[in-house]
């Protein structure tokens, strides 16, 4: 993972895997602003809405490793 802060993100990655939390649930988490983890915010709203699906749809994200998100619906 490269970019600014990138440590940040992947630690919230890291939570998200460990407690197998769905894009839904990420969503509901806080996000403050200004901060870099919005980006992330901005990210999982676009994987929602791109695979056109309902916040019921989503169940699980996990990290497959450290380049990869697998998205299970």
């Amino acid at each position: 993972m490269f970019g600014p802060a990138a440590e940040h993100i992947g630690h919230l990655l890291a939570w998200a895997k460990q407690q197998q939390l769905s894009i839904q649930k990420m969503l509901t988490m806080p996000f403050y602003h200004p901060v870099i983890e919005e980006g992330l915010r901005t990210a999982l709203r676009d994987a929602r809405d791109q695979l056109s699906l309902d916040n019921n749809h989503i169940s699980e994200v996990t990290m497959v490793n450290e380049h990869a998100i697998k998205l299970v619906v």
